[in-house]
């Protein structure tokens, strides 16, 4: 209904960012160690699933018709927990690789109509999960990356503008948004 909505409002798309997702419970990310693999509950990861992968799948399915009649981009954030093998709860990073999955799949379907599907994905910010991370994971976050600090949300909004409004060429690819993990 969103999708439609806006379309209706708006005399069409050009873009769609889908951004939303659920991380799950925050004890998850509070360190390195423990069992996490035998805490998961399945109710757990379907709900991850079900919000982060099914709902990605229905906001693309929702937005394509429109972006097919004139082209445009569909980008959509991740966490470089389905990218890179950081310290995060398996059903998380699970959910978060099959984003990007479906971003190298939708762009092979889409590109015949100028549509340009990419995943960003996104290391620790300053804000948000970040929030949830506790110290020993944060810091070892910090001491792995080139740069040693948290990316911010305004860097990560300039390349969403980038690639939702400018981006012409680039299409089934992942950036990653890390500071150099």
């Amino acid at each position: 209904k969103a999708v439609q909505q806006a379309a209706d409002e708006l005399g069409g798309l050009d873009a769609l960012v889908q951004a939303a997702a659920i991380s799950g419970d925050a004890s998850y990310f509070q360190s390195l160690k423990g069992d996490r693999l035998q805490r998961v509950r399945t109710e757990e990861l379907d709900e991850l699933l079900s919000v982060n992968v099914k709902g990605t799948f229905a906001a693309c399915r929702a937005a394509a018709p429109f972006l097919q009649k004139q082209g445009g981009n569909i980008v959509l954030l991740s966490s470089i927990d389905g990218i890179k093998p950081v310290a995060s709860p398996i059903h998380y990073a699970a959910s978060q690789a099959a984003i990007k999955g479906m971003c190298e799949s939708l762009a092979r379907e889409l590109g015949h109509d100028n549509v340009r599907v990419n995943l960003l994905s996104l290391g620790i910010l300053d804000r948000g999960l970040a929030l949830k991370v506790g110290k020993e994971l944060r810091d070892a976050y910090l001491a792995h990356s080139a740069l040693q600090r948290l990316g911010t949300a305004e860097e990560v909004a300039e390349m969403v503008a980038f690639m939702a409004l400018q981006n012409t060429y680039v299409t089934g690819q992942t950036i990653i948004l890390d500071g150099g993990l």
